[in-house]
């Protein structure tokens, strides 16, 4: 099941593209207290900007503490220094690890730009082959076609969107 509301709203016939950030998709099974702290299941704070791929803070961060685990040393101070304020030893943590998290955090994003590339394929296809025989059916087989599928051009914006917005937060992330 996805974890995307909006990909809900569309079935209501409601496609928002001119949203200012999404919800990242970074998802914790069973996260720890510290995790919760940190802001990872807040979907107001775990997203990426729409406008320029930008990634919130909380993002990196439980991306961080996450990759942390393998250092439980580190990850001890990094979440003290979240919980103290103390945004420089924060932010030397985050410096030191920045490969790692990158990666992580690339690893994630491109295989939600496979996914959605692999559904826009599949939308392609179904409009091409509705395209095709609305060309040698009748008016009432077109409407059929149409029909069957009311809010598939819809759809295919809203992921069309979703991808341009995942491209730019993939091209941030290789910078």
């Amino acid at each position: 099941m996805s974890t995307n509301p909006h990909r809900f709203l569309i079935w209501f016939g409601f496609c928002n593209s001119q949203m200012e950030e999404i919800y990242s998709q970074v998802l914790f099974n069973n996260p720890s207290e510290e995790l919760i702290e940190l802001g990872c299941n807040d979907r107001f704070k775990m997203v990426y900007r729409t406008v320029d791929g930008g990634i919130a803070n909380t993002v990196w961060d439980t991306v961080l503490y996450s990759f942390l685990d393998q250092v439980p040393s580190d990850q001890a101070l990094f979440y003290e220094a979240h919980r103290t304020g103390d945004h420089h030893s924060k932010s030397a943590m985050h410096g030191k690890y920045v490969m790692e998290t990158s990666l992580a955090l690339r690893t994630h994003v491109v295989k939600e730009l496979m996914e959605l590339e692999e559904l826009l394929q599949k939308i392609d296809g179904i409009m091409t082959v509705s395209a095709e025989c609305s060309k040698s059916f009748t008016a009432a087989t077109q409407s059929d076609i149409v029909g069957d599928h009311p809010r598939l051009p819809m759809i295919q914006r809203y992921n069309q969107f979703l991808f341009q917005t995942l491209e730019m937060v993939k091209y941030r992330i290789d910078l």
